[in-house]
């Protein structure tokens, strides 16, 4: 009696769930998120999420996103573009930038990778004029949706990291 009690209660002690801590994409995928990700809800009717550093040259970087009315993801400054890389498991399989496809805008999906690029800029005294970097990069997760109290899309949530260093 004593055995089958034991065994009875050791059932309430396994896991129900996969050992691989995949879920299904809805936290951007299996394992941790790679260091520097930042989680953020976006609504289709508020300001846009605007992203700034200052790269290791000494460029500012300045680019961003909005969502609008239809749900399409906006890249908000002057040089800012982005493409979608289609469905993936987490920020963190996004692992190289596309050569094509860029667009001011593209539609906002849950469980799709983004890449957001802009050139960064800063302004050279001796000359007195503006002077711009190559394109820097930010990969972009969306994780779900965000629905509102009577139903209907509001936004979304996404993890994104910026900046990203693809070399």
């Amino acid at each position: 009696m004593a055995a089958l009690f034991v065994a009875a209660l050791s059932l309430g002690f396994t896991s129900c769930g996969d050992d691989d801590d995949s879920d299904g994409g809805k936290t951007g995928g299996s394992g941790s998120d790679p260091s520097g990700t930042i989680t953020a809800n976006i609504r289709n009717d508020g300001p846009e999420l605007s992203i700034y550093w200052e790269d290791e040259e000494g460029f500012s970087v300045s680019t961003g996103l909005s969502i609008n009315d239809a749900n399409n993801f906006e890249a908000y400054y002057y040089n800012s573009e982005i493409v979608c890389v289609g469905k993936v498991s987490g920020i963190g399989s996004i692992k190289k930038v596309p050569q094509s496809g860029w667009s001011g805008t593209c539609a906002v999906q849950p469980g799709y990778g983004y890449v957001l690029r802009a050139k960064g800029y800063r302004f050279n005294s001796n000359t007195e004029r503006s002077e711009y970097s190559d394109y820097r990069y930010v990969r972009v997760y969306v994780v779900d949706y965000m629905e509102g109290t009577s139903g209907g899309i509001i936004g979304a949530t996404i993890k994104y990291q910026a900046p990203w260093d693809v070399r």
